[in-house]
């Protein structure tokens, strides 16, 4: 049925994925990016039984941010090969909840991008239900707890890691690729 009128809704060029998709770009700055970053962990950083959901999406381009990654968390970057995206910091899993035991840090994924940690080795402690894919590591991957602590598994595919060795003990770490 036509509007009065005759003119047609005018629409967004830019979708709206909801309130917990947060889509980066380059032209963004650092202190905006990071600030997202923040509040987004701080809500999932022990949201273990929690509803909210996060994807956190970044358009081809170099960031500089660090990331730590919480329950129900995705980090993704959207080019069509992982160092379409760089972030130069860290993309982390560690044992936040002050145990030093990363054996139930479940729910969170990092995927298709490139990472220059910034001490020249990233960390991703998880358990299951964490994989972590299409990333370009360059430098080390610790799967072990800041605290050396437990980690019990993870899924690692389709990665590279340029300095040679896995750093850290888990039960069951795949890996594929």
């Amino acid at each position: 049925m036509p509007r009065p009128g005759g003119a047609c809704p005018t629409q967004s060029n830019t979708p709206n994925f909801g309130p917990n998709v947060d889509i980066f770009n380059p032209s963004m700055s650092s202190a905006t990016i990071q600030s997202t970053l923040d509040s987004v962990f701080n809500t999932q950083k022990l949201n273990q039984f929690g509803t909210q959901r996060f994807a956190l999406l970044f358009k081809p381009g170099t960031y500089s941010a660090d990331a730590n990654i919480g329950y129900y968390t995705s980090i993704q970057g959207l080019g069509q090969n992982p160092d379409d995206v760089t972030i130069n910091g860290d993309v982390t899993v560690d044992a936040f909840d002050g145990t030093g035991n990363a054996t139930q840090n479940f729910w969170r994924s990092a995927e298709n991008m490139a990472i220059n940690p910034s001490a020249g080795t990233d960390r991703w402690a998880v358990a299951q239900a964490g994989p972590f894919r299409r990333m370009d590591i360059h430098g080390g991957l610790n799967v072990a707890p800041a605290s050396n602590g437990f980690a019990s598994g993870g899924y690692i595919a389709d990665s590279k890691v340029h300095r040679p060795g896995l750093h850290g003990v888990a039960a069951a770490v795949v890996l594929t690729g």
